[in-house]
């Protein structure tokens, strides 16, 4: 009996363990074009990255719109067989400093499907950039 217990112990963890997602948020401190067109700094970004199915990320900077898809674009050549889909906000922010944030989210892992996103409807106008 106990070694018929320690099985289904053992299969509940292994099961809970390859069901369950990794989730990361991160500030990427004025990502722009300038850190996209580094490769080693992107490629490290996109090799972190890997390492969750989900992840949000603050502070893309670029006005032009390519740094965002240079490290998608990184992102998914590293995880080739499980590809990362990403959603991008609009600019944010009340002065003439403006981000975005990105959602990436490697569906065939995480089992999440994006329905819809909004940003926070700031209306007291507590926030620099709403969340």
């Amino acid at each position: 009996m106990q070694v018929i217990t320690s099985i289904v112990f053992l299969v509940f963890l292994f099961v809970a363990y390859i069901s369950a997602i990794r989730i990361g948020s991160f500030n990427l401190k004025q990502y722009g074009p300038k850190k996209a067109a580094n490769a080693t700094v992107t490629n490290f970004i996109a090799e972190i990255l890997n390492d969750f199915d989900l992840a949000v990320i603050q502070e893309i900077t670029d006005v032009k719109l390519q740094a965002p898809y240079v490290l998608y674009e990184a992102l998914n050549k590293i995880s080739k067989s499980k590809p990362y889909t990403m959603v991008l906000s609009e600019r944010v922010g009340r002065t003439s400093s403006k981000e975005q944030y990105i959602f990436f989210n490697r569906e065939s892992i995480s089992g999440v499907k994006l329905i819809d996103y909004y940003l926070y409807n700031d209306l007291e106008d507590y926030f620099e950039r709403p969340p």
